[in-house]
């Protein structure tokens, strides 16, 4: 079953978040996620206003596949050519404002699946 890890980001540095983002896909491939929608054009159906973020959305095959990707060493910072090269260590961490969740998706009978806010 489909883990789906929805990403809410207050942009604060625009060229460090690119950064990051250049750094982490091919990361996020590697372990079988692809983005489904990565900081596009919102329009507000209900409430008043946009809120001032962006929205991203990365299909992990499974909730295990996620957690390998999460906790791999080059996402988390044990092997890469240098800590500013690490995605977690550096760009996104502390170049955003963000709240990172994860949800499983449901299966092909429609039955619901919990929710888990990542570390």
């Amino acid at each position: 079953m489909s883990a789906y890890v929805v990403l809410q980001i207050e942009v604060t540095d625009a060229e460090k978040l690119a950064q990051y983002r250049e750094i982490a896909t091919p990361i996020v491939q590697k372990y079988g996620g692809r983005y489904l929608a990565r900081g596009g054009r919102m329009d507000a159906v209900e409430g008043d206003s946009l809120p001032r973020i962006a929205i991203v959305i990365v299909e992990f095959p499974s909730m295990d596949a996620f957690k390998q990707f999460y906790d791999a060493p080059e996402y988390q910072g044990g092997e890469g050519p240098s800590p500013e090269r690490n995605p977690r260590n550096d760009a996104r961490c502390r170049r955003a404002v963000n709240q990172h969740l994860v949800v499983l998706g449901v299966n092909r009978i429609g039955m619901a699946a919990r929710v888990t806010t990542a570390r």
